[in-house]
């Protein structure tokens, strides 16, 4: 290979790596348990990253539940006041 070829291979490598490794410090930063540690190890920001995001789902998941659920008592409470108005309105006839 020549100089030039070697010296271009290099720098595209040498900017993988930079990429790379700001790829890393910005999930870093995303995980609020690593957030403020100060050096961590690419296996452990991954570890973490996968824990944190399992959380989210659970919590998502949980919270679609909670959801759903306050629906249904809102549907039902809709239909109460329906009824409510309904036999308010028979009592005037």
């Amino acid at each position: 290979m020549s100089k030039k070829k070697t010296k271009a291979h290099n720098n595209m490598e040498r900017m993988r790596r930079i990429d790379l490794r700001n790829s890393f410090d910005n999930l870093k930063k995303l995980v609020p348990v690593l957030s403020k540690s100060p050096k961590c190890s690419k296996v452990e920001i991954l570890k973490k990253a996968e824990e944190y995001i399992r959380g989210l789902r659970g919590l998502e998941k949980k919270l679609q539940k909670e959801e759903q659920q306050l629906r249904l008592k809102l549907q039902q409470n809709k239909l109460r006041q329906e009824q409510v108005v309904a036999e308010q309105h028979l009592q005037l006839l």
